[in-house]
């Protein structure tokens, strides 16, 4: 079983322009979810998957000066592009991870994989953020190639093509779903980036941490904001906002 993890970026974005371009330590936020990535042991390879939006160029020469692997598909058929770039660089197994997760930890993309490979057969979909007790930042999708080849063939309406985590909710009889769940409910936490707020306290974050262990995780984030709640006022008129409930 071949694994890659595609890493669902572009450009433009309405609340917070090219953040997928903001720096951390002196590095892209893409370029660290990419690093995090790589560092999962059962992941094969690592895929910038972007749409073809001018804008994206950014994105694209970055990903071509560091060698980092890119498929370039549609801008708003997002299930065609992720189907293809699963197929096109071999992949059984894609994870998805949204260019909004800087923080994504390997461990937890680890111990997801390892609960698919238990039984490959027994789910279509391995998810630890539609039920959440992860913080949300640490947002997780596992799908075989299989369903994603039946989800691109079987999707009709445009707009659910770009939004197609919106038709499994629709469809839930038509997926196998496994809600992986953590064993504290953290998931008032707010650790993506959406806002100018998100990303002022995702810099302090990696101000604590990146020094010292740049393989730190979601354990020891947790442990720094009990300690410092303060720092959760930075973003905290958007701590219960999530992906498409977010206003835009």
């Amino acid at each position: 079983m071949k694994i890659i993890a595609a890493i669902q970026a572009r450009f433009t974005s309405k609340r917070l322009p090219g953040k997928v371009m903001l720096e951390l330590e002196n590095k892209p936020v893409i370029w660290h979810i990419y690093q995090r990535l790589k560092s999962t042991p059962s992941i094969d390879n690592v895929v910038l998957s972007i749409g073809d939006a001018d804008e994206n160029q950014i994105i694209k020469t970055f990903a071509q000066n560091e060698k980092i692997p890119i498929y370039q598909g549609s801008e708003v058929d997002v299930i065609e592009r992720l189907y293809k770039t699963t197929e096109i660089f071999g992949g059984d197994l894609m994870i998805r991870i949204t260019a909004d997760c800087p923080l994504v930890d390997p461990k937890i993309v680890e111990n997801m994989i390892q609960f698919y490979k238990k039984d490959p057969k027994k789910f279509d979909i391995i998810t630890n953020c539609k039920k959440p007790t992860f913080p949300h930042g640490f947002d997780v999708e596992i799908y075989s190639k299989k369903i994603l080849k039946e989800m691109n063939q079987n999707i009709n309406d445009k707009r659910l093509r770009e939004w197609f985590p919106v038709y499994i909710d629709k469809n839930l009889e038509k997926f196998k779903i496994h809600h992986f769940t953590n064993d504290k409910n953290l998931s008032s936490y707010r650790l993506t980036i959406d806002y100018p707020e998100d990303y002022k306290l995702i810099k302090k974050i990696f101000a604590e941490f990146y020094s010292k262990n740049k393989n730190f995780g979601m354990e020891d984030i947790i442990c720094f904001l009990r300690n410092k709640p303060e720092l959760l006022e930075i973003n905290s008129k958007y701590q219960h906002y999530r992906n498409l409930d977010a206003p835009i």
